[in-house]
């Protein structure tokens, strides 16, 4: 029986997996690796992401060629049997419904982006199961664990640093679950402050094995952290009055009934458990396990002097989706309870990952149709050594129902044609377009200012298409 279940996380696991494979497109970053054929992973402070695809790849290759989805299938067996164990271990007590944790874990929603990426996605699914094996392993010899918890997170740490909010999340919760299995107060606070010392040694390594890294301006610039003073806090606050506009608009996207469902039920059941045993310490680790994986949906990011939120940052939601999965196993609450409350939560968030996959499809379509025309008005009306690609076009027609219906997906909908992105750019070199360079700061505000007067060489209803001062102009209405 217990195979039975683990093929089964396994089997859930790559039906969802195989969505993102049949989509088979390039997201983000992708459209540079597969022209330029370049790592360069570890210049973002990712050293083992090299490291990881070097696996597939002959020992001296210098280039990186497209093994989609052999990284990613990889990955995902690895976290079937990862989660397997973790939820074994949360929940050793009877019950099947605790099976279904490991693919609403996967399931969040801001995860559809990690997923997306076609070359990043393999290893940002291999950080957060690095950073979920030690609630997977055996605590029986505390030093044995604490080794090889630190190898897990500073790996994930030079994988997808986010990840590593999965970590503190899941530290919460096995506070909680010891505590209602022991009985224990000194037990439980003295896991979380060993967690804590092991994460900060995790990252105090991971600090030290950057300074023999070279790294990029982008990563230095992002990986300073705020300033003990009263404008870092400013900087704090603001940091999460950001991470809430994504949040409000995924609730707004059909998950705020779902989620409050889950936490209500959860909660009624731990307030019942905590006045039956007459233990108040259940809810506030209950409490306290809510707060930190609600925190910790972004976590280590609030820290960032200059932070960047984008939806792939969010991975700790898949923790808080959870919590009151474990919760309602914890306290023994029945099937005719559970279930229904674990297909709330998940079945709007396949429905959003297939909208989403099929609006990214529309957008990437649209994208190299328009990347085609302008490759042909280039060959009929000449074009410059260098280009310049002003404003972005709209979006695909077959787009704008999702959007209308799931505010969400526009935050995870693939960016291609836009001013100061080379998304564009590449995606012309991927359809044929001779190499060009993009046009100076200085170059294209000049264009902006004196747009008007310039006579286009052809122009249709998305684009007009100038050719001005050995410049290939692109500028989207």
């Amino acid at each position: 029986m217990i195979k039975d279940w683990k093929f089964l996380i396994l089997f859930s696991v790559m039906a969802y997996i195989l969505q993102f494979i049949i989509a088979d497109i390039y997201y983000g970053d992708d459209l540079f690796r597969v022209v330029d054929a370049y790592f360069l992973w570890g210049d973002d402070g990712r050293p083992l992401a090299d490291i990881f695809y070097r696996i597939f790849l002959p020992l001296n290759s210098s280039y990186l060629p497209d093994v989609y989805p052999i990284p990613l299938l990889t990955s995902s067996i690895l976290f079937s049997f990862v989660f397997y164990k973790v939820v074994e271990n949360f929940c050793d007590e009877e019950g099947s419904f605790k099976y279904i944790i490991p693919i609403i874990f996967l399931s969040n929603t801001f995860f559809i982006s990690n997923l997306l990426f076609r070359f990043d996605g393999a290893f940002m699914l291999l950080a957060m199961v690095l950073s979920s094996l030690p609630f997977a392993l055996n605590r029986d010899n505390k030093w044995i664990w604490s080794v090889l918890t630190v190898i897990s997170l500073v790996s994930s740490f030079c994988l997808y640093q986010s990840s590593v909010n999965i970590f503190i999340s899941f530290t919460s919760i096995y506070a909680y679950v010891a505590y209602c299995k022991t009985r224990d107060l000194k037990k439980s606070i003295i896991s979380i402050l060993h967690s804590a010392i092991i994460f900060v040694l995790s990252y105090a390594i991971y600090a030290f094995i950057l300074k023999f890294i070279p790294l990029n301006a982008h990563f230095t610039e992002f990986n300073k952290a705020i300033d003990p003073s009263i404008e870092g806090v400013n900087i704090f606050i603001n940091n999460i009055s950001t991470s809430l506009i994504y949040v409000k608009k995924l609730l707004g996207s059909g998950l705020l009934y779902p989620i409050t469902f889950a936490y209500i039920v959860s909660l009624a059941y731990v307030i019942h458990s905590s006045l039956k045993n007459r233990d108040v310490y259940i809810l506030i680790f209950y409490s306290i396990a809510v707060i930190t994986c609600a925190f910790s949906i972004c976590g280590i990011v609030y820290f960032g002097k200059f932070a960047s939120f984008f939806p792939r940052v969010f991975c700790g939601l898949s923790v808080f989706l959870v919590l009151p999965i474990i919760v309602l196993h914890k306290v023994r609450a029945s099937n005719i309870i559970a279930i229904p409350v674990c297909l709330f939560l998940l079945i709007p968030q396949l429905v959003l990952c297939s909208t989403t996959l099929n609006a990214s499809k529309f957008e990437i379509s649209q994208a190299d149709s328009i990347s085609k025309s302008i490759i042909f008005d280039m060959q009929q009306y000449g074009s410059g050594e260098k280009i310049a690609i002003i404003g972005k076009p709209s979006h695909a027609p077959r787009t704008i129902p999702a959007l209308r219906s799931f505010p969400i997906i526009e935050d995870l909908l693939p960016v291609v044609f836009r001013g100061g992105y080379d998304g564009g750019r590449y995606t012309l070199l991927a359809n044929g377009m001779p190499r060009k360079q993009f046009a100076s700061d200085k170059e294209i505000d000049f264009i902006r200012a004196n747009i008007a007067s310039l006579n286009p060489a052809t122009s249709n209803n998305v684009y007009n298409y100038y050719v001005y001062n050995n410049i290939s102009i692109i500028y989207f209405k």
